[in-house]
């Protein structure tokens, strides 16, 4: 995917996010929460860099739901 924005909605409870993982700076988070049920934002950003890019969703509690990924890439001219 190329994207420079990122949102993911869904519903979790423990889950990872991994961004470029075989880069050699991947970014890594992990998440404990309580969104069990419901269209939740599970992760976004804004501060990818305009390149392609390889995001991996590792489920480490009882459930995870996807709901909605969405990529965003701004065309505009900057300035």
């Amino acid at each position: 995917m190329i994207a420079d924005n990122i949102v993911i909605h869904g519903a979790g409870t423990n889950y990872t996010i991994t961004i470029d993982p075989s880069s050699e700076q991947p970014y890594t988070e992990t998440f404990t929460s309580r969104n069990e049920s419901g269209r939740n934002a599970l992760y976004s950003s804004d501060q990818l860099t305009y390149s392609p890019h390889t995001i991996e969703i590792t489920n480490e509690g009882e459930s995870l739901l996807l709901d909605v990924i969405m990529t965003v890439l701004d065309l505009g001219a900057q300035g």
